[in-house]
Formats: structure tokens, sequence, C-alpha cells
């Protein structure tokens, strides 16, 4: 039950004592003239055909017809009136008066703002417009197909704003807002109120943008608020079943300037999908439950989404041509921030088709601070093909490119597994320039969580909380072939591998040759005899060395009581092979209990290509040197440096 207002039907003329002017003149004319000598055509009919002769005259304050209270109208705006009792005395006379009309086209609206000019307020109303305007019932029951598309025409030819009233609309059709045209118009806003389309079309059930490139337009857009899109499924994309229809609750096919605010497409296999759409900002939009929450097809350039709810699907978001190849329509520039993905089969595909030209289709794909939980399969797969029917299966390598990928930030909660991991890359390298600063196990502690490498990157991983791994960052470098070339641990630690390394400056873009190796370690001297290397019985064997780039320095500290080596005597178990070179020298701090040649003193030389130091006998005051005889007990302390072979 609604109320209403009841209004006087018709004008009362007083006379003036105030009391209804009984058997008065009415007088209408000409506005800012005398109405009796210009008098202006007056009607009983808002259809302006029942004549109404003047003087006209009231019965009881009301102006009579056959002697029945009347309205009458005139054509035109504005007029002149004079009321006479019923004597002809004047009680008022007005020149220039304004009437009601029967439609809004007659009434003035006059704006509030300076400079304004009035005009009339059914412009004023149609500035937006209603479905029910059309015949839209919106009680779920109807079938509001015919009025919704009506009016969706009435959008694109005019403009303006279109309004669904709060309610459910039950459609069976495709519901399509395409320019056709360059007459068509460029800028549509729809008005949701938080209402339901209810479809049961099995295809694409609400089509936006335009039918050619040659009327796509960038200086105009569309505006979708607060508007609800449900399709006919029954169950959610994440439960392992097939979808029963082929639904796509919204598609924006060569569409430009696309703003989505407070948007929901549901039960659907596909929730959203774009192709050649640019650019697009997407805030607070969901597509839960959906198989594939977000489909973003070839041209999906400079697309903003923020806060995208697809939780519960079979593919939360899938990047991906519906041809072999992206080389129709390259995508760039795409952003999600706050994603969620929350008990989804698959987290996101990347897919870069094959059978290209070996561009670079896909460029600058940006993921920050989503929410992952729950995955049951991968949460990122880059550069794989897609299977919709089995995503369980990581599909073949793609062989086009994707290049500058960036994920940051968020929580990546997931148990990985080898069916399950955080990023599955490719493994033919083309995934390029791939960052990732992500809170997941690092490769050391995890290595499921990666599957293959991108070709040029770098990988950050932080600890979760409450875990092993709390506080812990680790930085991975890849270069273009897919081989890691640095781990840092920022506790302190850098690891580089192959043939990479530091690089120091000497002079004004001039460096020195790589860095690319250093190393601390020990080892275990050993006394050995040139002609029966022997067994020693020993007291201490100490060995430390540094290597630095190619040059590795000792320290060695060996005691002995007994041996049954023969020949001359040598120190074996050097680390490090030295070379042929001359940059080879020892020191001897120590030389006790070892029985030289009269005359002599002890030297030590590194000797080429072999692991061990000879010992020599040098002369006191000089002449020829000699070697060391084997000794069944000593002591030798020994320090040096060579350069490795």
């Amino acid at each position: 039950m609604s109320a209403l207002s009841v209004q006087v039907p018709f004008p009362v003329f007083q006379d003036r004592d105030g009391q209804p002017l009984e058997n008065g003149y009415v007088w209408i004319g000409t506005a800012n003239l005398y109405p009796i000598t210009n008098p202006v055509p007056v009607f009983f009919d808002d259809a302006l055909t029942i004549p109404a002769a003047q003087p006209l005259r009231t019965i009881n304050g009301y102006i009579s017809n056959a002697g029945t209270p009347a309205q009458v109208y005139v054509d035109g705006v504005n007029f002149s009136i004079l009321v006479q009792d019923s004597k002809g005395s004047m009680v008022y006379n007005f020149p220039d008066g304004t009437g009601i009309s029967p439609d809004a086209c007659g009434v003035i609206y006059n704006p509030p703002f300076t400079g304004a000019v009035p005009y009339p307020v059914c412009e004023v109303l149609e500035q937006s417009v209603s479905v029910k305007d059309f015949g839209a019932v919106g009680d779920g029951v109807a079938n509001d197909t015919a009025a919704i598309q009506t009016a969706l025409d009435y959008l694109r030819d005019n403009g303006g704003t279109l309004i669904f009233p709060f309610g459910t609309y039950a459609v069976n059709a495709q519901l399509v807002l395409q320019r056709s045209s360059n007459s068509h118009s460029k800028r549509w806003v729809i008005e949701g109120n938080d209402s339901l389309i209810q479809s049961s079309f099995n295809g694409e059930i609400f089509v936006i943008g335009a039918t050619d490139f040659i009327y796509f337009v960038e200086d105009g857009g569309t505006v979708i608020n607060n508007l609800f899109i449900n399709g006919s499924e029954t169950t959610s994309g994440s439960s392992g079943v097939a979808p029963s229809f082929n639904q796509t609750g919204l598609y924006f096919y060569i569409a430009g300037n696309v703003n989505l605010n407070n948007v929901q497409s549901l039960k659907s296999r596909t929730g959203i999908r774009t192709h050649a759409c640019f650019p697009l900002k997407a805030i607070d939009v969901s597509a839960r439950g959906c198989w594939i929450g977000a489909h973003l097809d070839e041209t999906s350039n400079l697309q903003d989404w923020d806060n995208f709810h697809a939780p519960n699907c079979r593919y939360s978001i899938l990047i991906k041509s519906t041809t072999t190849t992206f080389d129709s329509g390259k995508s760039n520039n795409i952003t999600f921030r706050k994603w969620w993905a929350e008990g989804s089969e698959v987290g996101m595909v990347i897919d870069s088709g094959t059978g290209g030209s070996g561009a670079v289709p896909l460029r600058s794909i940006n993921v920050i601070e989503p929410y992952i939980a729950g995955i049951d399969y991968d949460i990122i797969r880059l550069g794989l093909q897609y299977n919709f029917a089995t995503p369980a299966v990581r599909g073949a390598a793609c062989s086009e490119f994707i290049m500058d990928l960036r994920f940051q930030d968020g929580l990546w909660n997931n148990t990985y597994s080898a069916t399950s991991s955080a990023f599955v890359f490719d493994n033919n390298t083309r995934v390029r320039q791939c960052y990732i600063n992500v809170p997941i196990p690092s490769l050391d502690n995890e290595p499921l969580s990666f599957i293959n490498s991108p070709g040029g990157g770098t990988i950050t991983t932080r600890g979760l909380p409450s875990t092993a791994q709390q506080g812990r960052t680790t930085e991975y470098i890849y270069n273009s072939s897919g081989s890691l070339v640095q781990k840092q641990e920022y506790t302190g630690d850098i690891e580089f591998f192959g043939s990479t390394g530091l690089k120091f400056p000497v002079a004004a873009g001039a460096y020195s040759t790589l860095f690319t190796d250093y190393e601390e370690g020990t080892f275990t001297p050993t006394i050995i005899g040139t002609t029966a290397a022997g067994t020693g019985t020993y007291i201490t064997q100490v060995g430390r060395y540094t290597k630095i780039g190619d040059r590795v320095l000792f320290d060695i500290i060996v005691t002995w009581s007994a041996h049954t080596g023969t020949g001359n005597m040598r120190v074996a178990g050097l680390p490090y092979t030295p070379n042929a070179a001359l940059f080879n020298s020892c020191a001897i701090g120590k030389f006790a209990d070892i029985s030289l040649t009269a005359g002599t003193y002890a030297s030590a030389t590194v000797r080429d290509n072999v692991t061990d130091i000879q010992l020599n006998e040098l002369v006191v005051g000089g002449g020829a040197s000699g070697v060391v005889a084997m000794d069944g007990s000593g002591a030798i302390q020994i320090s040096g440096s060579y350069e490795v072979a």
C-alpha cells in the first residue's frame, strides 16, 4: 500500500472579500497586454480541441463549463489574466501569469546558478531515463528483456544515464549496448542501484562496446555503477564439475574508457571478459564462483583492477587470446591490486599463445597485494597453455614472450606440493624480466614454491610469519637463459653462480677483472716422501686457506712423531692445484727437530701443477741449493700463496 496526496482538482477564484467568486468573469489574454482587448484562445481540454468562450464564467469560485467545474488550457506558457466580480468590477489583474502544463515540457526549470538559462523540466528529466520508462517491471517474474533492450537502444543513441530502480529484472535474451554508427552517443552511464539482472540466456548476457573498430571512441566511455548480473549456474566454478551453460556475464568488446564500480557478475562460466578494451578501471568488482572470473582477451590494455573478487573459481584470472596468438592485438599495462582468489582451483594463467611471430604480445602485468589461500593447484602459471577442462594439468610451454611481470606483497598462504606451486614458469624462458617480491618460503626451504625459472629477473622471497622462515629474505637473480646467477640472503650472504661476479672501478669508465670467487676453508696437510710416500703418526695437522679469485692464501702447521716415508721430504694436501706461473711463494715460520746439512737453512717452494710443497736447503752465504731429506719426526709451520691453475 502507498499513500497519495489528495490535491484540489480545479482552481478556485475568490472575490475581494475572500469568498468564492460567484457569477464572476475571467479574461485570459496575451502576456503583459490587457486581456479583454487582447484575448488568446482558451480550451477546456489539454489537447486544445474544445474551445472555451471568453469571458469565462465562475460558479461558486470554479470556472464553469455548462454548469460543471472545469480546467482551462492555453497554447503557451505565459498569459495575462483579469478577474471581475458579477458586476464587472475588477477583483485583480495579473499581466504575466504562468500556467501549470499537463506535461513537464510546459514547466520551466530555473537553475539556481549564476548565468544559468531556464529550460523546460522535460529536458531535465531526459538527462536520465529509467528502464521502467520503457516498460520494465523488475519483479523477477515479468520478462523485461524487450523493455531493457529498448532502453539500451535509447541510451546508445542519446547518451546520458540509464537507471535501473532497485529490483530483479528477468531476461531471456542477449542485452546489447554497442555503437554501430558514428552518430551514436559516445558516453553512457548505467546506475544499477544494486539491482539484479537475472538471465537465462545461454551466451554473452550483456555485450557493451562497438560492433567494429571504426566505431571505437576514446573520448567517451561507459560507466556502470552498482549493478549485479546472474547467470543460470547452480554450482561453483571450484566444485570440479563442468558448467551447465556457456554464459558470460559482462562482455566488453571494442570498448573504450570503461569504469566499473561495485559490479558483480556471478553464476556464469565466465564472469567478465574484455576484448579490445582499454582503458578500464574496475573498483570492487566481483566474479566469485564462476569457472573463469575474468578473461582478458587480446588488446586488453591499460586495465586497472582494484579489489577484484574472484574466489571459488576454476580459474580466477585468465589472460589469453581466444586465437593461438596475440599478434592481432597485444595486451599491455594490466594491474590487479588486492585480488582475492581464495578457494579457486588455479589462481592466474598467463597464456601468451603459440605459432605467432615471436613478438612480445604481453607486457607489463602487475599483481600487488593479492589475497591467496586454499588454491587447489597452482597460484600463477606463466607462459603455459591453458586448458579449461583440466585445471590440474599444467599446459605445454607457449612460444610467444611475456615481459615485465611484477608480483609484490600480499598474502600467499598456500600449501605447496608437486601439483600446487606458487609460480610455474614455461621451460623455454619465454617469461622475461620477471620480478617477484612476495612472502613465501625460499627456494632452498620449499623448492616446490617455484617450478622452472624466468628468463631474466629476480625472485625475492620473504619468510611467512610464525614459520621457520620468519624474518628471512632471499633474493635470486636469473639471466636471460633462466640460469641462477646470484643469490643473496639479506642476513649478509651473497652467492654467485656461473661466471658472474663483481666488478670494481679502477678509472672512469674502466673496471677491474671480474671478481667471481671468494672462498674460505680448511684442508689436512701431510708429510710425504718422494721415493715412498709413507705413513706418518701426526700430533698436529692444521691447514687453512682463503681463495680470492684465482689466488689462494694458506697456513700450515704439521707435527709428527714417526713416519715410514723415504726419499726427500715434501708437504702435501694443498686445496687447489697451482699453475705453472712464477707467482707462488712460501715463508717458513717454524722448522724444528728436522735434520739439515751443516751450513744450510730451510726454505719452501710451491710446486707447479701439483698440490704439494717442496722443502729446500739453502747454503748460508750462497751457493747451490739442495732438498731436505725425509725425517722420522719434526714440526713445520709454513705460510704462502699461489695462483690457481
